[in-house]
């Protein structure tokens, strides 16, 4: 690319979004504007997906085991549906 043209290229890419719509998205076929839209959803999501993996690196360290409750093991390690079960069949409040 010459300087001439990479000027060019640093105009366009500084026009005002009506301009390109008027000069560039206007003239676009139905189906050729979806497919801009279907490109343009395309790049958000991955956008958004970089953010958030950068977000949850942030929090969370590559290789670090965190240990979670679910609803079959409690934090103390006993069987938190058992206890809960025993807590039902005595009638007290949870």
């Amino acid at each position: 690319m010459n300087i001439s043209e990479s000027f060019e290229r640093k105009r366009e890419v500084n026009k005002s979004l009506p301009e390109l719509e008027k000069e560039y998205i206007r003239p676009l076929t139905r189906t050729e504007k979806w497919q801009l839209i279907k490109d343009i959803r395309e790049m958000l999501q991955q956008e958004e997906r970089a953010e958030e993996e950068g977000e949850l690196r942030k929090i969370f360290k590559p290789g670090t085991v965190y240990e979670i409750a679910t609803p079959s093991l409690a934090y103390d390690g006993n069987d938190a549906a058992a206890q809960l079960q025993k807590i039902l069949e005595k009638g007290q409040p949870v």
